[in-house]
């Protein structure tokens, strides 16, 4: 049982080195390349002068400085985006009483602002409220009785 274990000496095998070809080729390919745009871009030079322009073809003037004004009239019809910012005091939901798209009337509710802090809050509110009014039929039931 001395027998030496199996190597993998019969699989490797040496690989050639790569040619140098390809780059060479890049290389010659890119300076073409070069030579190509330089060519292109010396004949559009050549063009490449200051204009000449007949003097009473020009009209000269007085600049002045005054504020730019533009008016514009138009007709047409204002679209609503899909995407809307809507900016509140308090923190809440919206729930869109319309869609996009949709045609609206002046006055028409197009959403509503649901917070359940600021419901609370009118709870309590008109809680308060109806306090002071049974208060206030209270001290007018009490001054009837005194007269």
């Amino acid at each position: 049982m001395n027998a030496p274990f199996p190597t993998t000496a019969g699989q490797d095998r040496t690989l050639a080195p790569a040619s140098k070809f390809r780059p060479r080729l890049l290389m010659a390919l890119a300076a073409l390349a070069m030579i190509a745009l330089l060519l292109l871009g010396l004949r559009g030079l050549r063009h490449w002068g200051t204009p000449q322009v007949d003097a009473q073809r020009l009209t000269i003037a007085a600049v002045s400085v005054a504020p730019l004004v533009r008016d514009i009239s138009a007709e047409g019809r204002v679209v609503a985006g899909a995407s809307l910012t809507l900016v509140a005091p308090a923190t809440g939901s919206v729930l869109w009483q319309v869609q996009a798209g949709d045609t609206v009337q002046e006055g028409q509710v197009l959403g509503r602002v649901s917070s359940p802090e600021l419901e609370a809050r009118l709870a309590q509110d008109r809680s308060a409220a109806e306090a002071a009014q049974a208060d206030w039929l209270r001290a007018q039931a009490e001054a009837a009785s005194q007269r």
